[in-house]
């Protein structure tokens, strides 16, 4: 059961943490700097709390028709996030420092991690794009990183072998400091495409509003 959900949820737990904190800084529009990676990074490092909709798109191989599903993102700085879907089922990953809940009925009982080598890892790369380490970030990824007057891209490749064999890119568009659009590559072919909605920053969440947005046991 854990090597199946790995397959399909840990490749995208990496990328949202990224969704969190390049949502959270919110400069757009016409006026946008162009800014550089050091300077993007150096924004993230310090970004706020985050409420955000998000709508994805999954892109399966075996299926002629892709999968959609809606629901919310939160992001508490400096490492907790949740990603509560709501659409076509209720389920939620949760990630609290060093911890990581996945909670899905459709793949039946909530899922302990606490024993998964790839699960740790994950988390571990997780936390280092949270604080914004760039240094780090190279050394674990191989980046690729363009901006003009029209916004940036930036495309991460994982270089740790266990990691790429669940993905092979994350690519990520914004414009300013917003993140717009994220892609997931996984090895094998199927990708999964995430746009993002209704973004409000600044979020200072209370000591309650923490514990439920962010309980690793909450059912979905």
């Amino acid at each position: 059961m854990i090597r199946s959900v790995l397959g399909v949820a840990l490749p995208v737990a990496v990328a949202w943490a990224w969704v969190g904190i390049a949502l959270a800084s919110g400069a757009s529009g016409p006026e946008a700097a162009v800014l550089t990676l050091q300077e993007l990074m150096a924004r993230l490092a310090g970004s706020g709390g985050v409420r955000a909709r998000f709508v994805e798109t999954r892109h399966l191989a075996l299926l002629s028709e892709p999968l959609e599903s809606e629901g919310r993102l939160y992001f508490a700085p400096p490492d907790h996030m949740a990603r509560i879907t709501t659409q076509p089922h209720a389920a939620r990953m949760v990630i609290r420092g060093e911890e990581l809940a996945i909670h899905d009925p459709s793949a039946g009982a909530p899922i302990d991690l606490g024993g998964s080598r790839m699960a740790r890892e994950m988390v571990d790369n997780v936390m280092v794009v949270l604080s914004g380490d760039l240094p780090t970030l190279r050394r674990r990824y191989d980046l690729s990183f363009g901006a003009d007057a029209e916004g940036w891209q930036l495309r991460l490749q994982p270089r740790s072998r266990a990691v790429r064999r669940f993905v092979e890119a994350i690519e990520l568009a914004g414009r300013g400091d917003a993140l717009d659009r994220m892609e997931v590559r996984e090895t094998g072919g199927d990708r999964t495409v995430t746009r993002f909605f209704e973004v409000e920053t600044g979020i200072e969440f209370t000591e309650g509003e923490r514990e439920r947005v962010f309980a690793l046991d909450a059912a979905p």
